[in-house]
């Protein structure tokens, strides 16, 4: 349940598109939280990110630093640990120079507690992105090709006869937890979701230029690197609109996602790193996209699987919708599509 804060965060990104990569340390605010004393210029999203971070570098839940009764106490020794490691990563990476040098998981390793033993070769920690091989020349392939296939197969003119969408399912976490779910989408760019824990209603939207949150800590507008975000969650028709986002799309090679044949599009992200998206080389459509966010602690990398692709209203659109991240997975499963209800506009306003 006390992942439900984190839930809060991703709750719209059932979207066709997944968000871009974000460089946190740019976006400076004041944030909403209760005693902070290392993490203090740091916005609400950025403490959150290395939140998840630690969790993930730890291999440990929220409660493991922080007082059930209330997390802003610092009534827990590890907590008080965690900042003075804190301010031992910002020290070595000062001196190494570079502000993610070394951090939280250099030593952990996805444990409480850093171990000196070398792992056996087959025991080491799988990679975060999926291994990708160069396409030989001869291959001739072309990015602009590779989208308009894409787009195509998806439904081609069909997308300019939808106006909106509802989508109703559920959503399973790996806490383990499930939701019942629904998410509204009016073209071109504007989305609510909705989910319901223990009867209570988690919410996200975007109108077209601002976006927002409401959970169990309140409501607030969405800023910065968050905004960014929803902007492109909202996306109605990502087929149609995939150059808006990537319009420096290049070939980089070949994969294979659960035994399906891909060719990989990459475009350069914020912060140095490059989204990859993945197109099925037998059906064209859109398997996988790999992103990473630049967390105040180290590189936090993430992924969206689209699966079970079904034709509605003449579009081809995914079913089922997995998100997977440092120590967590969201998988959205839905059974009813609709096109082209009457949706008002005070649904995706705050």
């Amino acid at each position: 349940m006390r992942r439900m804060l984190a839930i809060a965060v991703c709750a719209g990104i059932v979207g066709l598109l997944a968000p871009l990569s974000t460089v946190g340390r740019t976006q400076q605010s004041t944030t909403t939280f209760k005693n902070i004393k290392v993490f203090d210029g740091l916005s609400d999203q950025q403490i959150d990110d290395a939140m998840m971070y630690m969790r993930a570098s730890l291999g440990v839940q929220c409660e493991h630093c922080h007082d059930d009764k209330d997390w802003s106490l610092d009534t827990k020794e590890e907590k008080r640990t965690a900042r003075e490691m804190i301010r031992m990563v910002r020290d070595l990476n000062r001196q190494l120079g570079d502000d993610l040098a070394v951090s939280c998981y250099t030593c952990h390793r996805g444990q409480s507690k850093p171990t000196t033993s070398v792992p056996l070769l087959t025991e080491r920690p799988a990679l975060a992105k999926t291994p990708v091989k160069p396409l030989p020349p001869s291959a001739g392939v072309a990015s602009d090709a590779i989208v308009q296939r894409y787009l195509e197969a998806s439904g081609g003119d069909a997308w300019s006869k939808l106006t909106t969408r509802v989508m109703k399912g559920r959503l399973v976490t790996s806490e383990p937890a499930v939701y019942p779910a629904e998410v509204s989408y009016k073209a071109p760019d504007k989305f609510h979701s909705r989910i319901l824990v223990s009867g209570e209603p988690y919410r996200k939207g975007f109108d077209g230029t601002r976006g927002w949150n409401s959970d169990n800590r309140g409501s607030h507008d969405a800023q910065g690197g968050e905004l960014e975000r929803l902007r492109r969650q909202a996306a109605f028709a990502l087929p149609v609109m995939l150059h808006t986002f990537y319009p420096a799309l290049t070939v980089d090679g070949e994969a294979v996602i659960a035994s399906e044949p891909a060719v990989v599009l990459s475009a350069p992200a914020k912060g140095g790193e490059r989204d990859r998206l993945f197109f099925s080389t037998r059906s064209g459509l859109l398997l996988r996209i790999e992103s990473a966010t630049v967390s105040p602690l180290g590189m936090l990398p993430r992924r969206w699987d689209y699966e079970d692709y079904r034709r509605v209203n003449g579009v081809r659109l995914p079913f089922k919708f997995r998100e997977t991240d440092a120590d967590y997975t969201y998988l959205w499963e839905f059974t009813e599509v609709r096109h082209n209800l009457p949706l008002d506009e005070t649904l995706f306003r705050r």
